[in-house]
């Protein structure tokens, strides 16, 4: 079994990179509160991070091959990569989700874990400066 460890830069490199995903095992995210740019995908995590007046929020979720994590981070990723994001209903985002989209964004740390035809993949947020 090998591992392959890609980190990316933008949102579109997100989404492509999850696409090789066939399931996900493992999402983490670190963030911290963001000045909005995509703030409609992440807004209730936004909110919650404000009312609980943290400086910080650290998530993670854990799961199998066999009984992998259900996320929506693909079609959401693709969704807000595409030319006017901004106009596109994104409905609610789970917190998890909410938090590595927050992250993709600059605002943190993100890391999703994943088997894409049977090779272990993680793919890393990574900030930019």
């Amino acid at each position: 079994m090998t591992c392959e460890i890609e980190p990316i830069t933008d949102l579109r490199t997100f989404a492509i990179r999850l696409r090789d995903l066939d399931v996900v095992t493992q999402i983490e995210a670190k963030v911290h509160p963001p000045n909005p740019l995509f703030g409609r995908a992440w807004e209730t995590l936004d909110a919650y991070i404000d009312n609980r007046n943290a400086k910080e929020l650290t998530i993670s979720e854990q799961g199998t091959k066999e009984s992998p994590l259900r996320t929506k981070l693909l079609d959401l990723a693709v969704t807000l990569s595409q030319d006017h994001a901004e106009d596109r209903i994104i409905g609610e985002v789970d917190l998890t989700d909410a938090a590595v989209l927050m992250a993709a964004d600059g605002y943190g740390s993100g890391k999703v874990t994943g088997y894409g035809k049977d090779t272990e993949m993680v793919v890393l947020t990574v900030k930019i400066s």
